[in-house]
C-alpha cells in the first residue's frame, strides 16, 4: 500500500521518472498557514548532491493541488506535487539486469515487470521528497511538539564523513544510524493501543 495513517492519512503517488512525485494528506485540521517557504529547510535537508547520494537536482518547488484557499489549509484533502524535470531515462535501459542494492528485482517481481524502472520508479528515494512534505504540513498541525533526526553513525562509525568516504573509494554501499528525538510531548497523548505513540 501507498497510503499511512488513519486521523492523518498520507498517500505517495508518482514515479522516479514520471511527470512528477506527490502526496494527498487526509485529515489536516482547516485554518493553518501554508507557504511554499514552509518547506525550504526540511526541502534542503533532503536534497542529493552530499557525498554518497544521487548527483540528480531538481527544484524542488511544492505545487498545491487542492486544500489550500487564500494561504490556509481548508480542511479538504491536500495534495502536494513535486515535478521531475531532471530525469534521464536511457541510463536505466539495463535490459533485464538488476542493480545490487536497489529494489530493481524486487519491483519487477511484486509488479510482474510492469514497473517503470527508470530510476527506480515507484521504489526511488525520489519518493522521500513527498514524504517530507508531508511532514512539515504534520509539524504545523502540531507546533509545540519538536522532532529532531540526525545521522549519528555511517558504516558502524561515528566519523561520518570518513566512513561514507572510504566506502565511495571502495565502491561499496553502507548503512547508518539515525537518532530521532520529540520533545515537548505531553503524557497521555496518543491512544492507549492502536493509534499509540
Amino acid at each position: 500500500m501507498n497510503s499511512f495513517g488513519r486521523i492523518f492519512r498520507i498517500s505517495i503517488y508518482g514515479e522516479s521518472h514520471g511527470p512528477e512525485v506527490g502526496v494527498v494528506i487526509d485529515g489536516c485540521p482547516p485554518g493553518i498557514s501554508i507557504q511554499e517557504s514552509d518547506f525550504k529547510d526540511d526541502i534542503i535537508r533532503r536534497a542529493p548532491g552530499k557525498a554518497g547520494t544521487t548527483t540528480r537536482i531538481e527544484s524542488d518547488k511544492p505545487r498545491f493541488k487542492s486544500g489550500i484557499y487564500k494561504g490556509y489549509t481548508s480542511g479538504s484533502p491536500l495534495a502536494i506535487s513535486f515535478l521531475n524535470e531532471n530525469t534521464i531515462s536511457k541510463d536505466y535501459a539495463f535490459e533485464g539486469f538488476h542493480r545490487p542494492g536497489h529494489a530493481d528485482f524486487t519491483a519487477s517481481a511484486k509488479y510482474k515487470g510492469f514497473n517503470n524502472p527508470a530510476g527506480s520508479g515507484h521504489f526511488s528515494g525520489r519518493l522521500t521528497l513527498p514524504l517530507v512534505a508531508a511532514g512539515v504540513i504534520a509539524k504545523k498541525i502540531i507546533p509545540e511538539i519538536n522532532i529532531n533526526a540526525e545521522l549519528i553513525k555511517a558504516g558502524c562509525s561515528e566519523n561520518i564523513e570518513s566512513a561514507i568516504n572510504k566506502a565511495l573509494e571502495d565502491n561499496d554501499s553502507i548503512g547508518g544510524v539515525v537518532l530521532c528525538k520529540v520533545n515537548g510531548l505531553k503524557a497521555g497523548y496518543g491512544e492507549p493501543f492502536f493509534d499509540s505513540v
